[in-house]
Parts: structure tokens; C-alpha cells; sequence
């Protein structure tokens, strides 16, 4: 039975998506999971994870003026009558909408030719187009509660938590020390700037490394850089080179949390999921170009339950991060505490929890597909039209 997934190509639509499918995979193996992206990228991930996928031709909201809008609309238009074919074509028994510019038109699609539509919100506050697929889904699962303040008649919202991937939960530390070459009695540092990397946090941690004793306070650095910072930061901290261990990419992110103490990272939504599920203090630097500043309100939302210290990208220095970082190392409690604080946010149930409702709805679909056959068998035994 086939199940639609829509959303957009970054790891905060896809890594949810994933654990879903995973969990998806042993409630129902008769699930075939399909996801669509609008374009291609995040294709090598789900290729990754065995995931199939197709495109379609719609592209994210413009910025620039009214001089693109049209040419957003018939691309909005072209994204609806190919999601429309595909749609009818496989006859889904369930969509399930990540949100993203890619989510919408298949949502609509699908609720158009009544197939039963879900949606999900992965931050604190609801964006554009989860908004648009409330109202053609019949339930909303929401990251964190109060995330959209009113659902659509006909939409139930359901608070489930961020699904996180089953790798994550199975991080083995001293693989990771061996792994990546860590000296397993010092406390590890783990920068994450995203898959892609982020310029602005990778500079702002460079400054702060350079301050660095050779020493490291004891500590060391596993840096997942991005590919196109990758060399810049191996360069600039050839300095104290043994204690800062940068990479392009971290493969085994389950094995890099388990040997972490403490985390320096964006507020995207997945990776504070994957921190709250394996209970990790963070110190939080929002993406500041973020859609909405939703990256800023999800590191709000941590900040305020104690589980990470967060600024604004412009109000940290590297003077100001070396000292939040070099505090919370030579601080067990505190550390502790916040770690305790980040664990009580985490849902690692969450992607059991809608796969469970996916099941559901394709068990319903089960049942009315056999009542079709019947009655179809029923009129060619009777002769009636």
C-alpha cells in the first residue's frame, strides 16, 4: 500500500520523515513508501535511507518583489496538476505532509481526490505551508505544543514530538572514540553547523578556538564543518590541530552525540530533537535568515526550560562563546541539570506515534478497498451496470 510523504529537500523536513518511515517499516511492512520533493535535492539522503522519491516541478517562495511571482504561480500550478496525476495514480493510503514548499500541492492533491491527508509541524511556530495543509488534513502533529494557535475545522492537532531517527538512539561511545580519534578522558565539544555547514557559526566558533589554550581546558572539539568550510577550519586551527577534530560530514550521529558533553549547533528543528532525545546541554546560535525566525523561537523555546543557553548570532562574539563554553565545561552540575532538562524535552516515541496513526488510516483503506471489490464482484454477478 502506498504512502505519500511531501516536503521540502532540507534535513529538518527529511530526517522526521525517515524516523517515520522507519518506524513505518516494522508496523506496517506492507507500507511503500514513496517521498516527493519539489526538484531533487535531498534525493542522495533518502537514496541513502532506501527511500523512494519523485519530483515535481514547484519551487519555494520567492524573494525579490512581485517581479517572480508569476513565474511562482505557474510553477505552484504545474506542482498541483503533477502532484494531481501522481496522486491518482498511486491512490495512496495516507499522505503525510512535512511541510515545505513541496508539501502543499501534494496535500491539496490528495485531499482533492479523498485520500486521507496528515500533516506535521516540526517548530515551535507553525510555518506558511503547514498552515495551508491543516486544512486539508484531517490531523496536525505538532513538535511542540502551542505551535499553531487554532487548527482548521476538520483538523484535529495532535502533540506528538519531533521524530528522531533509530541511529540516533543507538550511539555507541567508544565507537565514536575510535572512530574519529578522540581521547576518550577529555570532554568532547560537538560543533554541528548542519549537513550543509553554516558560515556564520563556523566563523564564529574558528574565533573562539583561536583564543583556545593549547590545552583545551581539558576539552576537545569533533567539528562538522560542511564541505565548504571543511578546509578553512582544519587550516585555522592547525594551531592546537590535536585537539579539534574537523570533519566535512558526520556520518554516525549517534555515535557523535554519545561521545559529546555539550553541543554547539543552529535551532534547527530536527537537531534539538535529536539533542533532547539523548539528553544533551546545547549552546544555541540561530540560523538568523530563517523563514520566520522559526530557528530562533524553537532556541527560545530550549533557552526557557533550561536546556540551552541561546543568542542571536549577532550578539555572540567569540570572546562570549569561548566563556558560555568554557563555563558550562568546568560546570558538572550544571551541565547535568541541563542535560536532565533537555532529556524531559525529548519524545523518542514520536515517530511510533505517527506511524500508528499512518497504520490506522491505511487499515481503513483495507477495508473500503475490499468493500469496493466486493461490490464490484456483486453487480457482475447480478448483471447491473
Amino acid at each position: 500500500m502506498n504512502v505519500l510523504f511531501a516536503g521540502g529537500g532540507t534535513g529538518g523536513h527529511l530526517f522526521p520523515a525517515v524516523a517515520v518511515i522507519e518506524a513505518l517499516r516494522e508496523t506496517a511492512p506492507e507500507a511503500r513508501p514513496l517521498f516527493v520533493l519539489g526538484g531533487s535535492r535531498g534525493a542522495s539522503l533518502l537514496e541513502r535511507y532506501g527511500i523512494a522519491w519523485r519530483s515535481i516541478p514547484v519551487r519555494g517562495m520567492p524573494r525579490g518583489g512581485a517581479a517572480r511571482m508569476p513565474l511562482f504561480a505557474l510553477r505552484l500550478v504545474a506542482g498541483t496538476v503533477a502532484s494531481l496525476a501522481l496522486t491518482a495514480r498511486l491512490r495512496p493510503a495516507a499522505v503525510l505532509a512535512m511541510g515545505g514548499y513541496a508539501s502543499t500541492p501534494v496535500a491539496f492533491a490528495a485531499r482533492l481526490l479523498g485520500r486521507p491527508v496528515f500533516a506535521a509541524e516540526q517548530n515551535a511556530v507553525a510555518g506558511v505551508a503547514t498552515r495551508w495543509n491543516a486544512r486539508f488534513a484531517r490531523r496536525l502533529f505538532l513538535g511542540y505544543e502551542g505551535a499553531l494557535s487554532g487548527a482548521p475545522r476538520g483538523c484535529a492537532l495532535e502533540t506528538t514530538g519531533i521524530p528522531v531517527r533509530r541511529e540516533i538512539l543507538r550511539g555507541d561511545r567508544a565507537r565514536a572514540l575510535d572512530r574519529w580519534g578522540l581521547d576518550g578522558d577529555r570532554r568532547t565539544v560537538l560543533v554541528l553547523g548542519g549537513s550543509q555547514g553554516a558560515r556564520g557559526l563556523n566563523r564564529l566558533v574558528i574565533g573562539a578556538l583561536r583564543l583556545w589554550g593549547r590545552e583545551g581546558e581539558g576539552a576537545q572539539v569533533l567539528f562538522q564543518t560542511g564541505e565548504a568550510d571543511w578546509e578553512t577550519v582544519r587550516d585555522s586551527c592547525g594551531r592546537i590541530a590535536p585537539l579539534v577534530r574537523p570533519h566535512p560530514f558526520l556520518d554516525e550521529m549517534g555515535d557523535a552525540y554519545a561521545a559529546a558533553d555539550l553541543v554547539i549547533c543552529r535551532a534547527g528543528a530536527s537537531t534539538l530533537a535529536e539533542i533532547n532525545a539523548v539528553g544533551l546541554p546545547a549552546v544555541l546560535v540561530p540560523f538568523p535568515a530563517a523563514t520566520d525566525r522559526h530557528q530562533s523561537k524553537n532556541a527560545l523555546h530550549l533557552a526557557r526550560s533550561g536546556a540551552a543557553i541561546a543568542r542571536e548570532e549577532e550578539e555572540w562574539t567569540p570572546e562570549a562563546l569561548l566563556v558560555a563554553v568554557q563555563g558550562l565545561l568546568e560546570n558538572e552540575k550544571l551541565r547535568s541539570e541541563m542535560a536532565n532538562r533537555s532529556r524531559a524535552l525529548g519524545r523518542p516515541d514520536a515517530a511510533e506515534r505517527i506511524a500508528a496513526r499512518l497504520t490506522e488510516a491505511m487499515g481503513k483503506g483495507k477495508r473500503r478497498a475490499r468493500t469496493d471489490v466486493g461490490e464490484a464482484g456483486a453487480r457482475a454477478g447480478t448483471g447491473d451496470e
